[in-house]
């Protein structure tokens, strides 16, 4: 009854890691790093339900076929034991089958890992390019509207001072450009960063998961 009670909790545990991890599958944004970044961090660091499921199951079947075994050879007349131990067995591969796919599937996604942070860094490159070019226009068009008026005021008879003024604008919305791109660049460089972070976490995880899985498959 107290191995019972474990194989259902085995279920549930394998029931939470679907559960909490089939959300992150929606909505669908392939064509977005951040998607499968946290798609796969999530599987990551809810792996350890994966892994005791499996070891719970795995274990008491291992343990019921050995106690099975043993009776069975004091008592070989007894088809129960056979088809008991046929049961177990096949629980036993299953658990096996299950144990390899779940290891050649964390050995593909962290081989995948660094593709995803490639693809991040060219997409957030584009999208840098992008900003920069907009501030920067942004700067022209203001640029060209004040040389505008100073074009303008040079034929007016006026105080130089308001020209003067003018031209300083010029040179404050100049640093102002600096400024932003360079606040922009920093900001950018910290995001790429803490990707690169995330990546490396996942790398580490993934090599681990993959290990106890193989482990787990070989027993």
């Amino acid at each position: 009854m107290l191995e019972n009670k474990f194989l259902f909790v085995s279920k549930i545990l394998f029931l939470a890691f679907i559960v909490i991890n089939i959300t992150n599958f929606f909505p669908l944004s392939f064509d977005q790093p951040s998607y499968w970044l946290i798609l796969f961090t999530t599987i990551f660091d809810t792996a350890t339900l994966l892994v005791l499921s499996l070891s719970v199951s795995k274990y008491i079947n291992l343990k019921d076929l050995k106690l099975i075994e043993g009776l069975y050879i004091k008592d070989n007349v007894n088809q129960n034991f056979i088809e008991k131990i046929n049961i177990l067995k096949t629980k036993i591969i299953r658990d096996r089958k299950i144990s390899f796919i779940v290891f050649i599937f964390f050995l593909i996604s962290t081989l995948l890992q660094p593709v995803i942070l490639l693809f991040d860094i060219n997409k957030s490159d584009i999208y840098s390019t992008a900003v920069i070019e907009s501030i920067n226009k942004d700067f022209y068009n203001k640029k060209k509207n004040i040389e505008d008026i100073i074009s303008f005021k040079k034929t007016q008879i006026i105080d130089s001072n308001e020209i003067d003024k003018l031209e300083t604008s010029i040179a404050n919305l100049s640093n102002i450009r600096d400024k932003n791109i360079e606040q922009f660049r920093k900001s950018n460089t910290k995001n790429k960063f803490n990707t690169s972070k995330i990546i490396i976490r996942n790398v580490i995880l993934g090599c681990l998961w993959a290990f106890v899985f193989y482990k787990l498959y070989i027993i």
